[in-house]
């Protein structure tokens, strides 16, 4: 009788390319092989993270070893199909389209990976490499797709394939490499901003279906804001003190408080917010920022972060400052992501007023701008264009603890 061993997605630890180094988060290494018997149940006992980017007309490969209990076995030829017998229901989407391809000519189920003879040596095979069967991960979105493979083997003389072993993966697919904080190198387990599959939890579900930066950054900055009132809220009753992003970001307390625990608590600012989303969109390979606008400026009403009246952010007459996720050099011209508050889209002539738009995607905007329609626009009444003014030399990117 063949066992599945182990099976490995991350061949290239030491490339930063289309499989991506991960770790679950800041105490929690994921060691290789991803998968192993005895040890993998569930998918998310399995975990891989492909970057789109650098799978382009790329042949991928995974690695499995294997087993068995009769000495006699010299050579089987194995693969793997997607398991459409009985399989168990799921909560997110099968990774069908994108881990198998349909069936092909003298193929009556759909293949995921190639078979190949692997030979054996006093019953096991080492770590044997293997190529899926036209994944189609270079042609999907963005998104966290599982997956169950069903393992078969047949011997010379034997025509028949006989299942073996059944395994199950879970599989994250992000735009690129992720982007400061996070790092790929030294693929270590001392290394703790290696990118974390419990961000990538919610990133790539946030952001699901996206196809380029710009869509995936809109919608984790809709998805943070949407997370209010019930988890997250701005910090009115503390003047809207920082909770979460300090020198550092204390990404481990926001997944605490994500997953129904207390974190840091349900206050929040924009420093906070434009931290958040800055994190989780550059983890799925967007390249954003936080920085700052200002100083000391008179500000049109807005809906801050977990409120529904439009008034002055916080009840203040305006901003010292303001912090926002931010593309590029964080300049007039490049786009803002907002998820401390809701703008005022009618503004614009052409829209009723009060008319709530998400502040993402928007230009930051130009104070001789006229009749422009922009973020600094919506955001600064008109006495204080001139001193809503980006600041990009306060642009950072806090570490994650």
């Amino acid at each position: 009788m063949i066992a599945l061993d182990a099976v490995k997605f991350n061949l290239e630890t030491v490339v930063a390319g289309g499989s991506l180094n991960v770790r679950k988060n800041a105490t929690e290494p994921i060691a290789l092989p991803e998968w192993r018997r005895g040890g993998s149940v569930n998918f998310e006992d399995s975990v891989a993270a492909f970057a789109l980017a650098g799978l382009e007309h790329a042949t991928m490969h995974i690695a499995a070893s294997f087993s068995s209990d009769e000495g006699t076995l010299r050579t089987a030829e194995i693969r793997a199909v997607d398991n459409l017998i009985a399989p168990p229901p799921l909560v997110r989407s099968r990774v069908t389209s994108i881990l198998q391809r349909v069936s092909t000519a003298n193929t009556e189920v759909p293949v995921s990976v190639r078979e190949r003879n692997v030979p054996f040596h006093n019953g096991a095979t080492g770590m044997v490499r293997f190529e899926l069967s036209d994944p189609k991960i270079d042609r999907t979105r963005v998104g966290l797709y599982d997956c169950e493979w069903q393992w078969q083997y047949r011997v010379p003389g034997d025509p028949v394939w006989r299942r073996f072993a059944i395994s199950r993966h879970r599989i994250y697919v992000t735009l690129d490499i992720p982007s400061a904080p996070w790092k790929q190198m030294p693929y270590e387990s001392e290394n703790t901003q290696l990118l974390w599959t419990d961000v990538l939890d919610y990133a790539c579900s946030w952001a699901a279906g996206a196809q380029n930066t710009v869509e995936a950054a809109t919608a984790i900055t809709k998805r943070v804001n949407d997370l209010a009132p019930h988890l997250i809220t701005f910090d009115a009753p503390g003047a809207g003190s920082a909770h979460y992003a300090w020198s550092n970001f204390d990404c481990s307390a926001f997944l605490e408080r994500l997953a129904g625990g207390i974190g840091n608590g349900m206050y929040v600012n924009a420093t906070d917010c434009a931290t958040i989303v800055s994190t989780f969109a550059n983890a799925i390979g967007c390249d954003l920022w936080q920085s700052r606008m200002g100083y000391g400026f008179s500000t049109n009403p807005a809906m801050t972060i977990g409120s529904k009246i439009w008034q002055k952010p916080a009840l203040w007459p305006g901003f010292s400052y303001h912090e926002v996720a931010w593309e590029n050099s964080c300049s007039e011209d490049d786009r803002v992501y907002d998820a401390s508050m809701t703008i005022d889209g009618g503004l614009d002539p052409t829209q009723p007023p009060h008319t709530a738009i998400s502040a993402a995607g928007l230009p930051f905007g130009h104070a001789t701008g006229h009749g422009e329609i922009s973020f600094r626009t919506r955001l600064a009444a008109p006495a204080g264009l001139y001193p809503c003014q980006a600041q990009p030399q306060t642009r950072t990117r806090r570490v994650v603890i």
